[in-house]
């Protein structure tokens, strides 16, 4: 823990930094305004007896974006792979963002599960191209998208 909160204390918050913390939030939660109308008016998820109370998610998903923002700044100002990565984190972003379109603006809820199984896929891409503290971070994310991915598959066999 004191490895991350030092690597935090030297972050330089430059304007390509304070997007890298933002952007993963603001794909997120521009999305779910988008159909805010369509996602608000239905219980997502409600019939899997195993989904947590909707206020957990309310709670989680911000930390959850910030955690992938500063993993994201961590790997951008200690990888040599700058390109490979940046595109990884925006993809992760841009999937998580997808996820939320397809399953709650769309109704295409066997397309989210997709979503997520991809979101994963880039989750752990990302991981083996970036240091360990970097992979530390993104470690919720990783376990969250597991039970988003449950969720959502019992969700579509019923």
């Amino acid at each position: 823990m004191l490895g991350l909160t030092k690597s935090v204390k030297q972050i330089k918050w430059t304007g390509d930094n304070v997007l890298r913390l933002t952007f993963p939030m603001l794909a997120g939660y521009v999305t779910s305004n988008v159909c805010w109308d369509k996602i608000s008016s239905k219980r997502a998820g409600a019939s899997v007896v195993f989904r947590p109370p909707p206020a957990v998610f309310k709670f989680v998903w911000p930390i959850l974006y910030l955690l992938l923002g500063l993993s994201w700044i961590l790997s951008a100002t200690t990888a040599k792979r700058n390109c490979v990565l940046e595109l990884c984190y925006i993809s992760i972003s841009v999937l998580l963002a997808s996820w939320l379109y397809l399953y709650g603006c769309k109704n295409k809820k066997v397309m989210g599960v997709y979503a997520i199984t991809l979101s994963m896929g880039a989750v752990i891409l990302a991981m083996n191209l970036v240091g360990v503290t970097s992979r530390v971070l993104l470690v919720p994310l990783l376990t969250w998208l597991i039970l988003a991915l449950l969720l959502n598959v019992f969700e579509v066999q019923r």
